[in-house]
């Protein structure tokens, strides 16, 4: 169980007690179940999927900060919005450390914007 922060100014939650919406919004705060990539798809009953979408208001970096390849490999791509500009203890640093670990366990990666990535397993070719 973790404690989920809900703004009602913003479409926005986090389970963060220092990101901005917190910090600045009126909201309300929860307790939700949490699970690890692996346990996501077992709850779902699958052994992998296609794509899996990450917009962890901040919550991303400690999640992909602690995960191993053996997990990440359960899904063919996976798109993470990083908020860096959110949380005040991380930095656009942060994120690109996060991408280059991500791509050290053998994912490629795209973004336009150093800000937003689809993370992907390469094809047979590109390796």
């Amino acid at each position: 169980m973790l404690t989920f922060h809900e703004s009602t100014e913003n479409e926005s939650g986090t389970l963060l007690d220092n990101h901005t919406n917190v910090l600045h919004d009126h909201g309300y705060s929860y307790d939700v179940d949490a699970v690890t990539l692996k346990k996501l798809l077992e709850k779902i009953g699958v052994e992998e999927a296609d794509f899996l979408k990450l917009d962890l208001e901040g919550a991303e970096y400690h999640l992909l900060e602690s995960v191993d390849r053996d997990d990440l490999s359960r899904f063919k791509q996976i798109f993470v919005e990083f908020h860096h500009h959110c949380i005040p203890d991380r930095s656009q640093q942060d994120t690109a450390d996060v991408a280059a670990s991500l791509r050290e366990k053998g994912l490629k990666s795209f973004s336009l914007d150093d800000h937003n990535y689809l993370f992907y397993w390469p094809s047979a070719g590109e390796i």
